[in-house]
């Protein structure tokens, strides 16, 4: 009984391995299920390069590998002497078998979900997306996979916010169940809403803020008690984030995009595998100090700028050339820097492409080792299917590819692709090269010809006119349209290929139907491809990354020091007026000012007779530095975004501002709706990154709006949906949102009340918690920033122009017990400006603009003057970029219509915006202890002549007038040493492009455009 039992047991299992598929086979059918061993190659394996050797698979698997293995007398044995097996690459960002999203168009503007079903309220976010539900193999996309050495593929919708989930797919022709291999690995996000038409978001900071709002939601729905609705949305934002073997993908346009998903990721603790650009290598220091750790790259290299034509080259800026030449270090500097890298081949269409791009990679420093890992294995890593692909070793898939020679070289050729076992010949293996120069003989009459062409498609020619020729395996046949030793046209030739096409023989036949005999000699073999003699262009990183790394970036970034000013005029704003006098600085602060100051002589000493030092210029209003949207004005409210998130540290307008003396900038969102979102606060701290500029412990502000921008009154006929539409409605909007906010302040203060222990509300995302205490209310961000203005916690800035909406906004804040800290623009202030100082509001105003949209009109040159004389705080703005250069200029107005001091007139671009940002016990006056932003003019600081030699951050010369002048004669020097490089390259055939004919995009408080489409 014992051994029938055994019997048995060992017909079970012998049968399971030998049928592992469900489906029924067919009464002919081809498992494929022999042995195949691949003799004599070169194989590359996790250990290195293994020659002699020999691979074995059997069905999908490898079965062995290695040198002086025993091969099984049922095997199919190929002979791959001379050949290179390697493992097929890993392909992380691709869409194979994916149906392509569509985009339905709307006529008028959507602000709500059209899509029935119980998901989320924003379309952008497809957390419901599962790849593996929708793939469907793809035969064309599969061969062209198949052709750039690609075994297996993550595919995944690129499409939303939050994009759901991949699936880890091997690249077939057919048969889906097989080529799955991991149903769901990983979930993918990014910034951009993809074929969504609903409105929210239209900006970069709006996409930021839906992803944590998401986020927030998502984790409140887990912690409550009971749940009242289904959200499938997030019901799947929670399994995909809380999946340890998930691996969460986000994917970026550019570096600076890459830093904000991480400080999502850093805000939720979790870790993203960062889906970048390949100009990471500007801000490696930046992904260092965010504990980023892995990073998918493309292999694919920018196209080199085409400046051979001078008109074309004005158009390639300086950032533009730096990064062609810069990118091919990026896989590299990533590695030396302890970042795990995978390349992707997205976007590449020939294997030949392939491999010279990789080339330009091992010339700066990226090792052949690194570039084979890079797609493979560590790839295979990155979706926990290290297991299966990868590499070849014994039990993982047989997805491997045989090419003609190391796999980078440049006479390597793709031959064949196995996937899954399945093999794929792409190029005859073995196949002879019969190209080169022949003596063809006729009845003893030679007729010359050259064959050449692709080896695998060759084309004949007698005397450069091109003849009929066919090659099929080893024979060819030949037609020749030219009378030969007596015999007439066309004569038709059919011979064998001999002796490795050293002799072709065979017999022919004319146009009279006789018979003969020709034989063809070799007299020159063909050298492989002309184009190995022509020398390949390999680009040298051999340039330095500026920062930023464009025009006028630094070598390295100025430093902080100790610095003596003699004998200059100082406006100090202060009790001590202005003077000739001397200011110590120390360590970015001002130490000692004074007249008469003694001197260290170890310190060093700037001369300041006959210049003038002012403080900083702090503009309150200002739109520079901003990046992919300055409104989110797709709602009525937008207090949940923040400029803060999507501050530009490369934005050029810092520098030209730093040479007109600005120091300190407050950007504000747009006025496109009653309440905008939240305002950052900057030092114009050039070269820096976006997180040195942002002030340490700023308070906080946030952007309301009256008017016409906000009643969308000039937006067009299909803008008349969102509410408010009039002027009535806009202040209905306030008393609805403080009243809201109110409420949601008491909920959480009762809850606090409730439960000493912790509160949700200013812990984010804390999950260990889930279970203890009362449900926790919902966290909002958009009433969590309304709230704080009515603690004080967050001030206003009100775009405004009309003296009964600012009466307005005035009398709503007065009822609900908060205050509006600043009125901006109110060119119709001096008509309330004794309400506006009853109120405590501040006034930052143009100095002359009026007459450009009709609530304009009442706007005078004396607004400024008048205001201040009825004791209201009153300051000077740009809201313009280049009008921010000028700041001074604009002040010096106020002197000419109103009759305002000097003194004054600086304060109003100086300490003024200072008092109103809560900011003057830091800067706005050249008082001791007090931050060193300083200018040094080179005469009176509200002349239209004069000119800022030094502007110090801090005490850092950020700019001078000077240095300057050696960074323009320095970018010359570098756009000619890169034209130069450039037309060299274009010159050995390195592909080539026109260059980019972008300009400078310049937000006012109107822009609308959608910017993460």
């Amino acid at each position: 009984m014992k051994n029938i039992f055994s019997f048995l047991f060992a017909l079970l299992t012998s049968s399971a391995a030998i049928s592992q598929s469900t489906r029924p086979e067919l009464p002919v059918s081809n498992p494929k299920a022999g042995i195949y061993a691949l003799q004599n190659a070169t194989v590359y394996t996790p250990s290195g390069y293994v020659q002699n050797a020999t691979l074995l698979i059997e069905k999908s698997k490898i079965i062995s590998v290695g040198a002086g293995i025993n091969v099984p007398e049922n095997a199919i044995k190929i002979n791959c002497e001379g050949l290179y097996i390697y493992p097929s690459f890993v392909e992380l960002n691709s869409s194979f078998g994916l149906p392509k999203p569509e985009k339905k168009k709307v006529k008028r503007p959507q602000y709500n979900r059209t899509e029935k079903g119980a998901f989320g309220w924003n379309e952008a976010i497809k957390t419901t997306q599962k790849a593996v539900e929708d793939f469907k193999t793809d035969k064309d996309h599969a061969e062209k996979l198949q052709k750039l050495g690609i075994g297996s593929v993550l595919t995944h919708y690129h499409d939303g916010i939050a994009r759901g989930t991949g699936a880890a797919v091997a690249v077939l022709t057919e048969n889906e169940n097989k080529a799955v291999f991991s149903p769901q690995p990983s979930a993918h996000f990014s910034f951009q809403k993809g074929t969504s038409s609903q409105e929210y978001p239209n900006s970069l900071m709006g996409a930021m803020a839906l992803l944590r709002q998401t986020a927030y939601d998502a984790e409140w729905r887990m912690k409550q008690d009971s749940i009242y609705e289904a959200n499938l949305t997030l019901d799947m934002w929670n399994k995909q984030f809380d999946n340890p073997v998930n691996s969460l993908f986000f994917h970026v346009q550019q570096y600076r995009d890459a830093l904000r998903a991480l400080d999502l990721a850093q805000e939720w603790d979790k870790e993203f595998i960062i889906a970048g650009t390949g100009d990471e290598y500007k801000r490696i220091s930046e992904f260092e100090e965010r504990n980023a750790s892995r990073f998918v790259i493309p292999l694919k290299l920018p196209k080199a700028p085409d400046v051979s034509d001078p008109y074309d080259a004005m158009y390639a800026s300086l950032e533009e050339m730096k990064h062609w030449e810069m990118a091919p270090s990026n896989a590299a500097l990533l590695s030396q820097a302890g970042f795990e890298v995978a390349l992707s081949t997205h976007k590449i269409e020939k294997w030949s492409d392939l491999t010279f791009m990789a080339r330009q990679l091992q010339n700066n420093g990226f090792l052949e080792s690194d570039l084979i890992e890079s797609l493979t294995m560590t790839p295979a890593k990155f979706i926990n299917a290290e297991e299966e692909v990868g590499s070849i070793e014994k039990g993982k898939f047989a997805n491997f590819i045989i090419t003609s020679d190391k796999i980078f070289s440049r006479k390597s050729e793709l031959l064949e692709n196995w996937v899954m076992g399945e093999r794929h010949e792409l190029k005859p293996i073995g196949e002879i090269d019969i190209r080169g120069d022949y003596d063809i003989n006729i009845e003893n009459e030679i007729v010359k010809i050259e064959v050449g062409g692709k080896k695998e498609k060759v084309e004949a020619k007698i005397e450069d006119d091109k003849i009929k020729f066919n090659r099929e395996k080893r024979l060819v046949t030949i037609v020749l349209e030219k009378d030969v030793a007596g015999m007439k046209a066309p004569i038709r030739l059919s011979g064998k290929i001999n002796f490795g096409s050293k002799i072709w023989d065979g017999r022919g036949k004319d146009a009279d139907g006789n018979w003969f005999t020709w034989s063809a000699i070799r007299q020159k073999q063909f050298d492989e491809n002309e184009k190995e003699k022509k020398e390949e262009y390999l680009i040298k990183s051999d340039g330095q990354t500026w920062f930023p790394n464009m025009a006028f970036g630094f070598d390295s970034i100025p430093k902080s020091g100790t610095f003596f000013i003699r004998g200059a005029t100082i406006w100090s704003n202060d009790t001590l007026g202005v003077f000739e006098g001397d200011v110590l600085v120390k360590d970015g602060e001002i130490e000692q000012v004074g007249k008469f100051l003694l001197h260290d002589p170890s310190i060093p000493l700037i001369g300041g007779n006959g210049k003038h030092l002012t403080p900083g210029i702090v503009d309150e209003h200002s739109h520079i530095a901003i990046e992919k949207g300055v409104n989110e004005g797709t709602q009525s409210s937008s207090a949940e975004v923040r400029i803060g998130d999507v501050v530009k540290a490369n934005d050029i307008n810092i520098y030209r501002q730093l040479a007109g003396g600005v120091t300190t900038s407050h950007l504000l969102h747009g006025s496109a709706n009653p309440i905008g979102g939240q305002s950052a606060l900057i030092k114009l701290k050039w070269g820096e990154s976006a997180d040195e500029m942002l002030i340490d412990d700023a308070p906080g502000f946030i952007k309301f709006a009256l008017g016409e921008n906000v009643k969308q009154s000039n937006w067009g006929p299909n803008f008349t949906m969102r509410f408010p539409q009039t002027r009535m409605g806009v202040e209905q909007v306030f008393y609805d949102y403080f009243k809201r906010a109110k409420d949601y302040a008491n909920e959480w203060a009762k809850y606090d009340s409730q439960n000493q222990k912790f509160s949700l509300r200013k812990v984010p995302l804390l999950r260990h918690l889930a279970g203890e205490g009362p449900s926790t209310p919902r966290v909002d961000l958009e009433l969590e920033a309304l709230s704080e203005i009515l603690d004080t916690n967050r001030f206003i800035s009100c775009h405004s122009y009309v003296q009964s909406e600012i009466n307005m906004l005035m009398h709503v804040a007065d009822s609900m017990k908060f205050r509006v800290n600043t009125f901006t623009h109110v060119l119709e202030g001096y008509k309330v400006a004794d309400k506006l100082a009853e109120h405590g509001a501040a006034g930052s105003t143009f100095s002359d603009w009026w007459a450009y949209k009709f609530e304009v009109n009442d706007a005078i040159p004396y607004n400024a003057a008048l205001m201040h004389e009825q004791g209201v705080l009153t300051g000077i703005n740009s809201d313009d970029a280049e009008m921010g250069r000028r700041l001074n200029q604009e002040a010096a107005k106020t002197v000419k219509y109103g009759g305002v001091s000097e003194e004054e007139a600086l304060k109003m671009v100086t300490l003024n915006p200072a008092k109103m940002l809560h900011l003057d016990h830091r800067i706005g006056s050249v008082i001791e202890g007090k931050d060193a932003d300083l200018v040094l003019w080179d005469s009176h600081p509200l002349s239209i002549y004069s000119k800022p030699l030094y502007t110090w951050i801090e005490g850092v010369p950020y700019y001078t007038h000077d240095q300057n002048q050696l960074a323009v004669e320095r970018n010359q020097q570098e756009r000619s040493r890169l034209v130069k490089k450039l037309l060299n390259a274009a010159d050995k055939g390195y592909p080539t492009k026109t260059p980019d004919k972008k300009t400078n995009k310049l937000y006012h408080c109107d822009t609308l455009v959608d910017e993460v489409k």
